[in-house]
This record gives C-alpha cells, structure tokens and sequence, in this order.
C-alpha cells in the first residue's frame, strides 16, 4: 500500500513536472523567424495586388516596370523572376546572424508580430536601391550584403519595425503618437503633383498629419514623397537620386485632408520653414514620415547607437510592448 502510495506520488510528480515544462515552453519568448524564398517563389508572393501595387504612380511605374501601365499579372510575374535572386548559403549566414541580433535585443519585449517573415533578394542594379516591405516580407538589395555589420543589423531592425507596424495596422496612432501625428483619411493628391509622386512600398499611403508653425501661424501638414523630374532611366536609374521629401500644408475637415492651394499651386514646405525639429525631436536629419521616423527610431535603439532625442524612443518601445492582435 505504502509503495502504491509512493509512486503514485512519484507519478503526479512527474506529471506536474511535464506540465509545468509544456507551459513554459508555450510561454517562452517568441522569437523572429523567417524564410529564404526562391526566385520563383519570391515572384508570387510580390504579385499580389497589395496597398503598394494599388497606389502606384506614373513615376512608380516607369522606375518599376520601365511602364505607363501597370503590366499584366504574367509580366510582372516575369520581371520579379528576372530581379530577383536565390539567397547564397554565405548571405543567409549573415542575415541569420543579425535576426538572432533582433531577438536577443527584443526577447524581453513580449511583442507580437508575425509568426514568420520572408527575405527576398534583389540583384545588384535594382533601381530602388534601399531594402523595403511589401506585406510581410523583406525585399534586401544584394549590394546591402556588403555593409559592415552594425549597419546591417540597424537596417534589418529598421525594415523589421515596418513589417511589425503593418502587423499591427489598426493601431498605428498609438505609434505614432509620440511623435504628435494624428490619423486622418487617405490624402487625395492634387492633380499637379500626381505624376510625380513617388509611393513609399513601406507606408503606401498618405494618412497621417501634424500640426505645426508655418510663418507665426497653426497649419497642418502630411510627409509626400515627390521626384525632382519625370523618370529618365537612360540619365538616371537609381530612384534615390529623383527623390525629395517635402511637407504639403492641408487643411482637414471631418478627418478628410485637402492639398492647401496658393497663387494656383500647392503649397509644399520643407521641414526647416517650419518647426518641425522642436515638435518631433528626430534622431535623423532626412525622414518625415512617422512611419520611416519611428522605424529609425526603433533600429537605432536595437544597435545600442547613439540617440540624441531619447524620449520618442522610449516612448515607443513603451507602446511596441502594449500591441497585441
């Protein structure tokens, strides 16, 4: 009886122990992975009609596509196949490396994002030039596969935050909060600045604003990307150098924004007319978008870099710990 008794203890013991591990287990730190798509695979996933494809521009197009219209399903397949290629076994070396960079960073974080992110590779000559998102994937250029590794890992980090933020959508202005944003309808842009208009694969619409001081007075405005020129692929292929950030004054009514219109133009801004810097406290010198602000603002934190303005940072992380889906 006695001995019944023991290892009937012994056997709830055990169970409890097998318990206890299964739930630590279930509850342990999540940790980012991710998958190395093919060319051809690579190529499917980039041909669905997501928010970047659906806002495209003429500009978009012709850097894109070399189009006016968007190609067909079948040439756009056949153009990621051609852009795109497999990952090297000493590529995924690296990335590899700074993922389990991110997770030692954020592992105490407890934050949700997608249970897995695919990298896709651009050949070298990609006129984008820069790493990007599209849905849940990273897009990395090969020529980034040469960047020291601090400067890797800020930009995994960096196109990271992009894939999380989209993750969490509909919560959006609680990221961008610190940075005195506020949520507003898709901007409509004014027929005159249309062609140029450049569309952000990270953040492909216009939908935020901050109010800040233009010429003593309140006024609204939202971050555009504009190209300086129509694109010429024969003078210039790489989208970077067409590129300007500019602020365009809106006013809102209801929540619906509309292009400030003076002697017959719209009334565009650049950062330094206006107060901006003292609002915002930005950490770099060129981005206005919240998306791309907070997104550097998250990537210099993981690197351990430098960081004049603190407090959006902390405020961030903050905020990145509370969203959940």
């Amino acid at each position: 009886m006695i001995k019944n008794i023991r290892l009937l203890r012994r056997g709830l013991q055990l169970l409890t122990f097998c318990w206890l591990s299964l739930f630590l287990w279930a509850c342990g730190e999540k940790k980012v992975e991710i998958e190395f798509l093919t060319s051809k695979e690579a190529a499917q996933f980039l041909v669905h009609e997501d928010e970047y494809i659906q806002n495209m521009s003429l500009f978009d197009l012709n850097a894109t596509f070399g189009a006016s219209t968007m190609p067909s399903r079948e040439q756009r397949i056949e153009h990621y196949e051609n852009a795109i290629k497999d990952w090297p076994e000493l590529y995924q070396k690296k990335i590899n490396a700074a993922i389990a960079h991110l997770n030692e960073k954020i592992k105490d974080l407890g934050l949700d994002y997608p249970d897995k992110i695919p990298f896709i590779l651009y050949k070298l000559g990609d006129s984008r030039g820069s790493a990007y998102t599209r849905m849940n994937a990273i897009i990395w250029p090969e020529d980034f596969m040469l960047m020291d590794d601090e400067t890797f890992n800020r930009v995994i980090a960096h196109e990271f935050f992009h894939v999380y933020s989209r993750y969490h959508k509909a919560q959006n202005a609680k990221l961008y909060a610190p940075l005195h944003y506020q949520q507003t309808e898709v901007l409509t842009f004014p027929p005159a600045l249309n062609e140029l208009r450049i569309t952000n694969p990270d953040a492909p619409v216009v939908n935020y604003a901050i109010e800040l001081e233009y010429q003593g007075k309140k006024q609204f405005f939202m971050p555009i990307l504009l190209a300086k020129r129509p694109y010429d692929a024969t003078k210039e292929r790489w989208l970077f150098r067409y590129l300007s950030n500019k602020f365009l004054a809106v006013d809102i009514s209801n929540g619906v924004p509309s292009a400030v219109i003076k002697d017959g133009k719209p009334l565009l801004m650049l950062r330094e007319e206006t107060n901006f810097d003292d609002v915002v406290a930005p950490n770099t010198s060129y981005l206005l978008n919240p998306e791309e602000i907070s997104a550097e603002n998250f990537s210099l934190w993981v690197v351990d870099a430098h960081i004049p303005h603190k407090e959006p940072v902390d405020a961030l992380i903050e905020v990145m710990k509370t969203l959940k889906r």
